[in-house]
């Protein structure tokens, strides 16, 4: 479904291997717009950048891909450590990618947390609709969140789920499937997919990274 076409600790270029309808929240982010690529940048921790969009076309220029077909985005973490989940259920298949980001809890009580960001991006076989692709997505946030939750990092008293940098696609064939949840087949390839990449990425984190100490 999709291909690793070329990867470094700067940069990681997938080839969708076909025309896919996307909707994200990536650094260019795609709202029910076509893609034939995804790409994943390393930037500086604390990055800004004045006109994004400018920036965006710069990095898709230096990969060798269109930005119009392009779903790009940004990390502070080394891409080669990227990880990929794939699932099958009842002949839906689904891939996930995650890179992950987030090496110490962001806490409420904390007057300084420390920004990570966990990008996820998940491919699925199914045509799906425009409802059924927002649908799609709204079980990709739900299984990443209660992912974070269980495994990732944790403060005195709640989970760390996520940061403000956090960024989300899904995409697939444009069609006539409006569901995506967890009881469709394409939410179980979707969501199992997903739990497999995430969990290599918190299997790999030292555990004294993932609790904030009692003030």
């Amino acid at each position: 479904m999709a291909k690793v076409i070329d990867e470094s600790s700067d940069f990681l270029l997938i080839d969708l291997e076909g025309e896919l309808m996307s909707l994200s929240t990536s650094g260019c982010p795609k709202v029910y717009e076509r893609a034939r690529y995804l790409a994943f940048k390393r930037v500086p921790k604390g990055f800004e950048h004045v006109d994004l969009d400018e920036y965006c076309r710069e990095v898709s220029r230096s990969l060798g891909v269109d930005i119009e077909e392009t779903a790009l985005f940004f990390t502070a973490v080394d891409l080669r450590n990227y990880s990929k989940g794939s699932y099958s259920h009842r002949g839906v298949k689904a891939e996930a990618f995650v890179t992950y980001g987030v090496d110490s809890p962001s806490c409420f009580e904390e007057r300084r947390r420390e920004i990570g960001t966990i990008n996820v991006a998940v491919i699925v076989e199914k045509p799906m609709s425009r409802v059924g692709l927002l649908d799609l997505f709204r079980t990709v946030s739900e299984i990443k969140g209660m992912s974070i939750s269980l495994g990732g990092p944790m403060c005195p008293s709640h989970s760390s789920v996520g940061t403000a940098s956090d960024a989300t696609m899904v995409a697939s064939p444009q069609g006539d499937e409006s569901f995506g949840g967890i009881a469709t087949d394409v939410g179980i390839s979707a969501s199992l997919a997903l739990l497999e990449a995430i969990s290599q990425q918190i299997a790999s984190i030292p555990l004294t990274f993932n609790f904030c100490p009692m003030s």
